[in-house]
């Protein structure tokens, strides 16, 4: 009876979202007696029979909430989050995240009426911009919220068959990590299918405006940000992986059945060539979080494949005027310094003489196009009008106005608790 109802919650949603059957695929039904309801591993949807009985007699919508609820989860791969904090934390936040999603869902198949704490979380997440579990986690640590009044309101599903990677096997997370690539193509189908089904002019293009996207990282931070400043570059080392095709088929010509076959002695990799980072020394940026900052953004310069000989990183510190500079080109010269940083300035903020400093330097021959710039700033500046010729990403340590922020620029609001 219990595999009937559960057949039945599931018809009903995929009558009105037909988009989520890639992700029904991907779950066997099985019982689980110690939950409250259901709970999944990524491979299993387990569920409590006598309970969802139960429940299906007296209050359905709960169980197609609960129900999608589960497979979210799976859908933004929450079950493979890496969080440093506890995992009651992990399985709170998440739980907050998917409880929005469910609750904007313009369904009266899953609407529900917003308690007051509903409606004071969310309006907190979204003026502080958290869109993801992990920063959710930072805004309920930041604000001191009463975690027993949360979990009593939002957690819905058991997560006690979430993988755990400090007591799986090398084995278990080589399948786990298989299980993830399975739902991150579910996520990718089900994006797909949405789309074409909004299209459908009988469907009007109202009934669901969410969107199944994967968030992989506990939080957002700036190294895919770093990634994104290299440039194509040419090195004098030898690539195995190709070889000069005249030689191979003059070999073949001449000897009739022997190629001829020597690697290139150079190879084109993605490389950051100079490289600019530009710190706000106003009154409201510390040295330990300028450190830290440095520290994040230099061990992903200095990974071998995006460090390459003749790299020079700029570092500026500058207020109203460039009040330091320090060129950087080797490891030692990253650790004296962060070892030696002594911050310069302390007055207001002004964002264009750092790019006119470069400018300047261009000009003189003493430093090549950028592959970036990186500004690490409270916000509260003067912007160029003018955009540069070269990637610019400003990182808020505070909140900023958006608005203010020219197009041209690569903006993120950083979390000062995950850069401390």
């Amino acid at each position: 009876m219990g595999l009937k109802v559960l057949s039945a919650l599931w018809e009903t949603l995929l009558t009105e979202f037909p988009f989520l059957s890639p992700a029904a695929a991907l779950l066997t039904p099985a019982t689980a007696e110690r939950i409250a309801c259901f709970a999944t591993d990524g491979r299993h949807l387990y569920f409590n029979a006598e309970r969802v009985l139960s429940l299906y007699k007296t209050n359905e919508k709960f169980l197609l909430r609960a129900l999608l609820h589960t497979v979210f989860h799976c859908l933004y791969g929450h079950l493979w989050l890496d969080f440093e904090e506890p995992q009651n934390r992990r399985d709170l936040s998440s739980d907050i995240f998917t409880e929005q999603l469910l609750d904007e869902v313009p369904s009266n198949t899953l609407k529900r009426p917003l308690s007051w704490i509903r409606q004071q979380i969310y309006e907190r997440m979204k003026k502080e911009k958290a869109v993801s579990p992990g920063q959710i986690d930072a805004l309920i640590s930041e604000q001191c919220e009463d975690e027993g009044v949360l979990t009593r309101e939002f957690v819905t599903d058991d997560h006690r068959f979430w993988p755990d990677k400090a007591k799986a096997d090398p084995k278990q997370n080589a399948q786990q990590e298989l299980l993830k690539k399975a739902w991150e193509e579910a996520a990718r189908q089900v994006s797909s299918r949405k789309k074409e089904f909004e299209k459908d002019p009988g469907r009007g293009g109202s009934s669901v405006e969410f969107e199944p996207s994967l968030y992989p990282e506990k939080k957002r931070s700036y190294r895919s940000f770093l990634r994104r400043f290299s440039v194509l570059a040419e090195e004098c080392r030898s690539n195995p992986e190709e070889f000069d095709l005249i030689s191979y088929t003059y070999g073949l010509k001449l000897y009739g059945n022997m190629p001829l076959v020597e690697p290139l002695e150079s190879r084109e990799e993605l490389r950051v060539r100079d490289f600019v980072i530009a710190v706000d020394t106003s009154y409201s940026t510390s040295g330990d979080l300028v450190k830290s900052f440095l520290r994040e953004a230099f061990q992903i310069l200095l990974e071998r494949e995006a460090f390459a000989g003749g790299t020079r990183v700029h570092v500026l510190q500058c207020d109203d005027a460039v009040r330091a500079v320090d060129c950087v080109r080797s490891r030692k010269d990253v650790e004296r310094l962060i070892k030696e940083l002594r911050l310069a300035g302390g007055g207001g903020t002004d964002f264009r003489p750092v790019f006119a400093y470069v400018n300047e330097m261009r000009r003189k021959k003493k430093m090549r196009k950028p592959s970036g710039l990186l500004y690490f700033t409270d916000g509260l500046g003067h912007y160029p009008k003018k955009s540069p010729d070269y990637k610019t990403a400003f990182l808020f340590l505070n909140d900023y106005d958006k608005d203010k922020v020219p197009a041209w620029c690569i903006d993120l609001r950083l979390n000062e608790r995950e850069l401390r």
